[in-house]
């Protein structure tokens, strides 16, 4: 049994279409787990807020991101193309990051983005996991797929918050951490085309 195992697994991840997928995921999560993991570090140093105050704003951010999943769910039941959702989605998250660590902005305005980055950063997966059963290799590698999918999330949440850390660190101001976001925004919507390419070939044969 754990031949064919073996074999599907492999076969999921040589294959091009389930591997961009997960790395797809890898820049969507790298975004919304690193502007929700660093947001309370954010305002802190840069508000001197207390962490009484941060708490329920951080969770709000990053609850709004489910009322995203439920638009972008929506959104493609309706018939809108996934790779411009996604597309221009990243597009969103690029603008809304420079106005969240903007500090010259105050500070309502950069929370105003935050909560709207997250947001809008909700449509990302909706899109994706619909795009799931197109690039599977076969219906019987749908799971294996989805899978590998999940795996993908798991690196951009380990590689998103470190980078944004070191960049920061490195350059001494928050200013510069939509370096990280719009740099995760760009791949994210480069490898989404990627994607699409491999759904219109897999559609057309």
């Amino acid at each position: 049994m754990r031949a064919p195992v073996f074999g599907q697994a492999l076969r999921t991840f040589t294959r091009g279409g389930p591997l961009v997928l997960a790395l797809t995921f890898a820049t969507y999560s790298s975004i919304h787990v690193t502007v929700v993991a660093l947001l309370p570090t954010f305002y802190v140093e840069t508000e001197l807020l207390g962490l009484a105050r941060i708490a329920p704003m951080t969770a709000f951010v990053a609850a709004v991101n489910v009322a995203g999943n439920i638009l972008g769910g929506i959104a493609v039941h309706r018939g809108i193309a996934r790779w411009k959702l996604v597309i221009a989605t990243f597009v969103l998250i690029g603008l809304s990051a420079l106005l969240v660590y903007d500090e010259r902005l105050i500070f309502e305005v950069r929370l105003v983005a935050a909560v709207f980055l997250s947001f809008i950063a909700g449509i990302i997966p909706a899109c994706l996991f619909a795009t799931v059963a197109v690039v599977a290799p076969t219906a019987a590698l749908v799971g294996a797929t989805t899978g590998l999918m999940m795996q993908g999330s798991q690196l951009g949440q380990l590689v998103g918050p470190v980078a944004m850390a070191k960049v920061v660190t490195w350059t001494g101001t928050w200013n510069t951490a939509p370096i990280t976001l719009i740099t995760a925004a760009v791949a994210g919507s480069l490898l989404m085309l990627v994607v699409r390419r491999i759904e219109r070939r897999r559609i057309s044969d």
